[in-house]
């Protein structure tokens, strides 16, 4: 260890485990979120005098929020039969790099459907929301087109 009159922390970049340190290129060019560990936290708090306000702007996350990719889905509905709920089948496609092909695969959503509008095989929009069951993430949001009724 080093003692913390030392400027052991410059230079370096946190990763959020203490174990993990990368030089602050490196940081940068992969662009790392640095966030203070509890062991950091508590040296600021021992020695604030040994950390800058440059330092501790490394450390304000406030800014950054994670992107949210597919919030809404289209799928076509395979099962009604619970209350209130609604399992959607939505396709989508993802490129194999090695061959450099598309993939068809398909994923099954349960989605929440209040008003219990919508039938078998219709094609549906679900979007994200908070979990509302065990196994629900989705809401129900419209329906695109109808099914075809027996």
């Amino acid at each position: 260890g080093c003692s913390p009159g030392a400027n052991w922390w410059r230079g370096v970049a946190w990763l959020p485990s203490p174990m993990f340190r990368l030089p602050l290129a490196a940081a940068r060019a992969a662009r790392v979120v640095a966030r203070p560990t509890a062991h950091q936290l508590a040296g600021f708090q021992a020695y604030p005098r040994l950390f800058s306000d440059d330092l501790l702007s490394k450390f304000d996350t406030s800014h950054h929020v994670p992107p949210r990719h597919h919030t809404e889905m289209d799928g076509i509905v395979v099962s009604d039969k619970m209350q209130k709920t609604i399992n959607v089948a939505v396709t989508r496609y993802r490129v194999v790099p090695k061959y450099n092909k598309r993939q068809r695969y398909t994923r099954k959503f349960m989605a929440h459907d209040e008003d219990e509008e919508c039938r078998m095989g219709d094609r549906v929009r679900i979007k994200m929301s908070r979990p509302i069951s065990k196994k629900k993430r989705f809401s129900f949001v419209r329906i695109l087109e109808r099914g075809q009724s027996l």
